[in-house]
């Protein structure tokens, strides 16, 4: 399946455009939405540029928060870590998103002082059941908002890890090739029962990988390729994208 491409010139630019175009899908979802709506995002730059960039178009323009249902706002991964680790996204995003929106409420997996790191993948399993009225066939996420690593991993879904075809909605990583190496992650199963999902992508250094991903292939050695399908947009900056001109 051929790639959905938004190309900018800058990687500002392409913040700024994404937060933009974020908040306006999140507009049209919040209102036509019956029930709840849910979120998944990751940490890295989603939780350091674009959430905040968000916020900051949120408080022009508050009155538009006022018409929105509630929105539970997931992470697609999250690092075993203490609340006051620089790792922990859930305090970054925290800090950065969830307490300035009151719309939003986001949903926080167990730290290394109330469990061990498989029981807060359940725990965290639970949470997402437990929001869809105990029934997990029923879990998924209206949108994700998610970056890629330089090797094509999501979410905390590695190339060639176990963690690729485990069964339920969230499982563990206790040897991630990136630092820390404790992880718990949505399943390659979750993610791929989306709505829609939006990879946001910057740097020369995603370049190869997401030329990769526009050529297709076994998901076993570039993740992302399982994500490509109908509903998935991919917002790069021109460094990013810039092996992908033939395909364009």
């Amino acid at each position: 399946m051929d790639l959905d491409v938004r190309t900018y010139k800058t990687e500002q630019k392409l913040y700024d455009t994404a937060a933009l175009a974020l908040l306006k899908k999140l507009d049209t979802l919040a209102r036509a939405q019956q029930t709840d709506l849910h979120v998944g995002v990751a940490g890295g730059s989603i939780a350091t540029r674009l959430l905040p960039a968000l916020v900051g178009l949120i408080e022009q323009k508050s009155e538009l928060t006022n018409h929105w249902c509630p929105i539970h706002l997931w992470l697609v991964d999250e690092r075993f870590v203490d609340l006051d680790g620089e790792d922990r996204t859930d305090s970054i995003i925290e800090r950065a998103f969830s307490s300035k929106v009151p719309a939003v409420t986001l949903h926080r997996p167990l730290r290394p002082s109330e469990g061990t790191l498989e029981e807060a993948a359940a725990d965290y399993e639970q949470q997402l059941i437990d929001q869809f009225g105990g029934n997990s066939a029923a879990v998924k996420m209206d949108l994700l908002i998610m970056g890629m690593g330089p090797d094509g991993h999501i979410a905390s879904l590695f190339p060639s890890h176990e963690t690729l075809d485990a069964a339920g909605l969230v499982t563990f990583e206790d040897d991630s090739p990136k630092p820390p190496p404790q992880r718990i992650t949505m399943t390659m199963n979750l993610l791929k029962r989306s709505r829609f999902a939006w990879f946001v992508i910057a740097g020369k250094d995603k370049a190869a990988v997401l030329s990769s991903v526009a050529s297709g292939g076994d998901y076993r050695e570039i993740p992302a390729i399982a994500l490509n399908q109908v509903g998935t947009l991919w917002w790069c900056d021109k460094a990013a994208a810039s092996k992908l001109t033939a395909e364009l």
